[in-house]
């Protein structure tokens, strides 16, 4: 065979290969892409969740509030309770907006930067909801025992309320302490199980499928 033919026997070859690698990649982009959206479902329906739960709670801490004007007391629980609720909605609004950007016919790296970006905004409001709940039980707690049974806890049992509140500030501080230990000593291993803990089972599959993906064009 001459050299030529050769050269174009490979050339012919290459770009068979070429097509195949193409066809290949467009099938497991056609397999895993769907696979993706579908596991960040449960995730969706997570948040929904949780901004339905806010505006519920939000609610209803207003509506107790009101019937307390004239007893700032009982106030003051009421509106904290309220601000929980917003917390609630804002968050996990953060987290609806973030999954409805994601662009499922973009390349696979923004698809992997949108994601990325959801995987930081839930480690932060893991953290986040972490160090308001050391604290948002408190309120709950002097806001259901008046609304459900009418005890006034702060005012018929103001030292079981010094107790919980101390309680609530000794947990936020061991909160705070783990975190700023893990950065301090370094024990990065530790603090990724726990920020992982608060990116979730969805996230973490519909991320590997695309790394799936990822690695098949780099190849």
């Amino acid at each position: 065979m001459e050299l030529d033919e050769l050269k174009q026997a490979w050339q012919v070859l290459d770009r068979r290969l070429e097509r195949q690698n193409q066809l290949n990649l467009a099938l497991l982009r056609e397999s895993r892409l769907p696979k993706a959206r579908a596991l960040l479902r449960p995730l969706v329906w997570g948040q929904a969740l949780q901004v339905l739960a806010g505006v519920a709670l939000a609610l209803a801490a207003v509506v107790y509030w009101l019937g307390q004007l004239g007893t700032p007391h009982l106030l003051i629980p009421g509106v904290l309770l309220q601000a929980y609720g917003l917390l609630f909605i804002v968050l996990g609004g953060r987290e609806l907006h973030l999954l409805r950007m994601i662009d499922y016919a973009a390349p696979v790296v923004e698809i992997q930067r949108r994601l990325g970006l959801l995987r930081r905004r839930r480690i932060i409001n893991g953290r986040i909801f972490g160090a308001v709940g050391c604290l948002a039980w408190v309120p709950l707690i002097v806001v259901a025992s008046h609304a459900l049974w009418g005890l006034d806890l702060i005012a018929q049992a103001p030292r079981l309320v010094a107790i919980l509140s101390a309680s609530a500030a000794v947990c936020l501080l061991l909160f705070s302490a783990v975190y700023g230990w893990l950065r301090v000593l370094r024990h990065t291993q530790l603090a990724q199980r726990i920020d992982e803990s608060s990116v979730g089972h969805s996230l973490r599959r519909a991320e590997a499928a695309l790394t799936e993906i990822a690695d098949f064009e780099r190849e």
